[in-house]
């Protein structure tokens, strides 16, 4: 149900981005974090609108799994990927530990979940059957919201349960046997926005001008995060794991 509502009701920075038509420069400077480490059969859990998966298969991958639980969004991935045998789609709540067995046998080598996590209230159930799914050296790559003292009335609008700290990402990662290989923050710009419009305006979510405004100054900010920052602020923590 979670999953359900967050894609119906998401206002968020991020989410308004992805929503804008196609490959937007936020999206394509997303994907450039989680890139290199996609490889073999990739199941993308939580795809959404099919944005990652489209950059996913002009980066070559041979083979996504793209899964969610919204009836509306997966109508709009089954039309938009319809004739292309690299994508299959299918529904897959994953709060249902059951519906794992729908991908026992796909041989997954990465698993990618981006804004996802935050949404279930199982996430360790979530991450340890993610890993019981993949091969020796198999990967995660995940994006979560970082900074609970950010938590405010847009992370209510868009039913997120938390927002995480470094630490506790890292303890529940390696709770259920993953390997850390890279952990940091990303996308820094933002904290500002969600402090003003979520904290100080108490606004549940942040308007279209400003969200496109964001868009067209992206190159700006990654050549900040890549030049000075390099991983240490963000609204946003990626790791990189390891079975």
């Amino acid at each position: 149900m979670r999953q359900e509502l967050r894609a119906k009701t998401s206002n968020s920075i991020q989410a308004q981005l992805l929503q804008r038509e196609g490959l937007s420069r936020f999206a394509n400077w997303m994907f450039e974090q989680i890139a290199p480490f996609l490889s073999g059969t990739i199941w993308e859990a939580g795809c959404g609108m099919g944005t990652y998966t489209q950059l996913m298969l002009a980066a070559g991958c041979q083979q996504v799994l793209a899964t969610d639980h919204d009836q509306h969004l997966l109508n709009v991935v089954h039309r938009r990927f319809a004739g292309i045998k690299r994508v299959r789609v299918f529904d897959l709540d994953l709060s249902r530990e059951e519906e794992f067995k729908k991908l026992r046998g796909c041989a997954i080598e990465t698993i990618v979940c981006l804004n996802v996590l935050e949404h279930l209230d199982d996430d360790l159930l979530v991450l340890r059957n993610m890993h019981s799914l993949l091969p020796s050296q198999g990967r995660l790559v995940l994006l979560v919201p970082a900074h609970p003292w950010l938590f405010n009335g847009i992370d209510e609008a868009v039913h997120h349960y938390r927002r995480y700290t470094r630490r506790e990402l890292s303890a529940k990662l390696r709770q259920v046997d993953f390997h850390i290989r890279k952990l940091y923050f990303f996308n820094a710009p933002a904290i500002l926005g969600w402090v003003v419009y979520g904290h100080l305006l108490r606004r549940r979510n942040v308007p279209e001008t400003s969200v496109g405004l964001f868009d067209r100054i992206v190159p700006i900010f990654r050549w900040t995060e890549r030049a000075i920052l390099r991983g240490k602020l963000g609204i946003s923590l990626i790791a990189v794991c390891e079975r």
